[in-house]
């Protein structure tokens, strides 16, 4: 009985080791690093304009562009029946590699199906981001013939736990899991109203369950309707990072302070107030700004937090990244 007790204790602790050593490996390779690019073969699909949506540029029969990121830090690239090299790094987060006229890049995204990448133009507002899809199969770099081929590894389970032990894990798992906390988003309007086909409507709600959804109606395009689920994971991060950048301490409203605000408030394109609201347990708050980011001068005619820049830019990250 002794030896059986002894036994058990023993298949626990190895079990529970096993656990703690697959948390950190997930840990580990949750964070972006150069080995994800290495060796890897990507389509460009389209280029986006994060703030507004839109599509600005697509892949077609006229632009058919591949780019291979090489284990040597050069790269290959196929554009349109030409091949061209060059050289790529990655430091600080940042991926530097010329693609048209960009030079330095952000990686947003990459992961086994997709690349995004992206950057800021000085002579234009907000961000864009050029969309990339997996080409490693299917593309038109040549294969060395002394390749070895492509394997996928999949996980192997080496022994099957034992029920005694399930049963006491998912015992576990009910006694220490506690309810969700509430979150609601909501961001309305922002930017300004002119232009060729002047914004109606720009709104994205994001419900507790993760659920988003975004319209975005102009004048001649008519209404349209984004619908996806964000994980609950990256809700509650974004949520506490919120938090910790003090969004629930500051002002209702943040307003014109001179005579040139209101008076550009009067001028065309007229702006749009913005207002955002977030609910994250007890804690709400709804926070308006009148004059949101800088008009077409590159002016910025209210005074807010610049933190508010970073939130906002979270949350239209959401809803325009593609799906997973």
């Amino acid at each position: 009985m002794t030896n059986m007790n002894y036994l058990r204790k023993l298949l626990l602790l190895n079990f529970f080791l096993l656990l703690f050593f697959q948390n950190i490996n997930a840990q580990f390779y949750q964070k972006f690093g150069v080995n994800q690019l290495i060796e890897t073969k990507w389509r460009y699909a389209y280029m986006l304009h994060l703030q507004s949506g839109m599509v600005i540029h697509k892949a077609d029969q006229d632009y058919n562009y591949f780019v291979y990121f090489k284990a040597d830090y050069s790269f290959e690239q196929f554009l349109n029946g030409n091949m061209s090299k060059g050289v790529w790094a990655y430091t600080s987060e940042r991926l530097q590699y010329q693609f048209k006229d960009i030079i330095d890049f952000s990686v947003v995204i990459v992961d086994e199906d997709r690349l995004v990448l992206e950057f800021t133009r000085a002579n234009s507002r907000g961000h864009f981001q050029y969309h990339f899809t997996n080409a490693i199969e299917k593309n038109p770099f040549i294969k060395p013939t002394n390749e070895l081929p492509i394997v996928t590894v999949k996980e192997k389970k080496f022994f099957n736990i034992p029920n005694w032990i399930s049963n006491l894990r998912d015992k576990k798992n009910i006694s220490t899991k506690k309810e969700n906390t509430y979150i609601n988003i909501e961001l309305v309007g922002g930017g300004y109203y002119g232009g060729i086909d002047p914004v109606l409507k720009d709104m994205i709600h994001i419900k507790t369950d993760g659920r988003l959804i975004k319209e975005f109606q102009t004048k001649g395009k008519g209404l349209n309707i984004v619908k996806k689920n964000i994980p609950r994971e990256e809700l509650e991060k974004f949520c506490e990072f919120a938090t910790t950048q003090g969004f629930f301490n500051f002002d209702r409203e943040y307003d014109c302070t001179d005579e040139v605000c209101e008076y550009r408030k009067r001028q065309k394109p007229l702006p749009i107030p913005l207002r955002l609201a977030i609910t994250y347990g007890t804690k709400k708050k709804v926070i308006t700004i009148k004059i949101w980011g800088n008009d077409e001068r590159r002016t910025r005619y209210v005074n807010y937090p610049p933190v508010l820049d970073n939130i906002i830019d979270n949350i239209q990250r959401f809803a325009f990244r593609m799906e997973s």
